[in-house]
């Protein structure tokens, strides 16, 4: 699996993956969130990664350098050049197949790539599966945080040993 950072032309296939991933009422994804203009900010600023297979979008994933949740008291131990994971998607006809353990591998190896030394995430706190994702790849949960009319499960994970 090979994440390429997105270009604009990218933009409206990666919107469609998102409606596909928020299908369902497993996380606070809807038609609002994320949106076009949140798309076009990660390509702009550099951040939004996806991997193809031939011509198919099959996932993205967005690497921010930073977040307000870095300013937040949520009790992270990695702070050392830490990049916030956030919008990380995997098509639905891919998923229970173990592409996702392999996109959070890549995404993972592209982070520690780019000089970060962990990384850190919200995960919906409905979204199950992802908790089952994030503690077998090694996460430590950090605590429960009610954040933009959310319920999340903050989670972070060093890149290297610290």
């Amino acid at each position: 699996m090979r994440l390429i950072q997105a270009v604009p032309a990218d933009a409206a296939e990666i919107l469609t993956l998102y409606r596909a991933c928020a299908a369902g009422d497993v996380c606070c994804w809807d038609d609002t969130y994320p949106n076009a203009q949140i798309v076009d900010g990660d390509i702009r600023e550099g951040t939004l990664y996806i991997w193809r297979e031939g011509t198919e979008l099959l996932a993205a994933a967005t690497l921010l350098r930073w977040d307000d949740i870095e300013d937040m008291p949520l009790g992270f131990r990695y702070t050392a050049a830490p990049c916030v994971l956030c919008r990380l998607c995997l098509s639905p006809g891919r998923q229970g197949q173990g592409e996702g353990r392999r996109l959070l591998s890549a995404v993972e190896d592209l982070a520690d790539a780019l000089g970060y030394r962990a990384v850190h995430l919200l995960c919906d706190v409905r979204n199950f599966i992802a908790h089952g994702l994030y503690a077998g790849a090694g996460y430590r949960y950090v605590c429960d945080a009610p954040l933009y009319g959310h319920e999340y499960e903050v989670f972070e994970k060093p890149l290297r040993k610290l």
